[in-house]
């Protein structure tokens, strides 16, 4: 069913009570499951190649995928800016939610950084 009516509010036509937001909320969930389901699958490989020790999956091979589900998912400037941030930072430590721990150059204490955001918070340098 459609609604061929033009009083919509918060997703549901007036006239008839036609969810229209149910739609977008089926094709969301759509979506979601697929990425899901390509992050299961590049996860395991890469599980396979670096804790099994599986020669069948190549190192160009896993990194291929890696590089290509990451893009997919993120999109290619979401990504670029990503792997930019960690480049700039390639001598710190990254720890396990993404952010790094960094030393201020001003009062030299160590201290985590998410991404795209470098204030230190002892001296705000």
């Amino acid at each position: 069913m459609v609604c061929q009516h033009a009083t919509v509010e918060f997703g549901i036509c007036q006239s008839c009570g036609y969810d229209l937001a149910g739609d977008e909320h089926r094709l969301l969930i759509d979506k979601l499951l697929v990425q899901k389901d390509k992050l299961l699958t590049a996860c395991k490989i890469a599980y396979r190649k670096h804790h099994l020790g599986h020669e069948s999956i190549g190192w160009d091979e896993l990194s291929d995928l890696l590089l290509n589900t990451l893009t997919e998912i993120m999109g290619d400037d979401e990504f670029c800016e990503w792997l930019e941030h960690f480049k700039k930072y390639a001598t710190t430590n990254v720890t396990i939610d993404n952010s790094m721990m960094i030393r201020c150059p001003s009062c030299y204490k160590e201290y985590s950084i998410p991404m795209g955001k470098n204030v230190c918070p002892h001296c705000g340098y």
